[in-house]
């Protein structure tokens, strides 16, 4: 059996009464439309595929957590990049005045 999305519109008051309900029962806002639908029409979800999809973190903290390390390692190689490209500017004034001072000399 494949997957199907549904799209259909609500009102922002509407999706936060529906999220919110969701994040009481600990669920996502997708299995909480599941259930209600199921119930409403008498459908058994027993026998549904797992719509559960694979989480990468477990939490909203350790997701927090790995995107906060990633920035600072990002963080570090810019300025590891500045600083290079600092030195090759600095090279390359000291190779312009040492040039000037040979023009000079001769």
């Amino acid at each position: 059996m494949a997957k199907e999305t549904i799209v259909f519109q609500l009102s922002d008051d509407f999706k936060e009464v529906i999220a919110t309900k969701a994040q009481e029962d600990q669920i996502s806002v997708g299995e909480l439309i599941r259930r209600v639908m199921a119930e409403a029409l008498e459908y058994d979800l027993a026998d549904e595929p797992s719509t559960e999809r694979r989480r990468k973190y477990a939490t909203v903290a350790e997701r927090n957590k790995a995107m906060r390390e990633r920035a600072k390692v990002r963080r570090a190689e810019e300025r590891e990049l500045l600083e290079a490209l600092r030195r090759a500017d600095r090279d390359e004034d000291i190779k312009a005045l040492r040039d000037s001072l040979k023009k000079k000399e001769a």
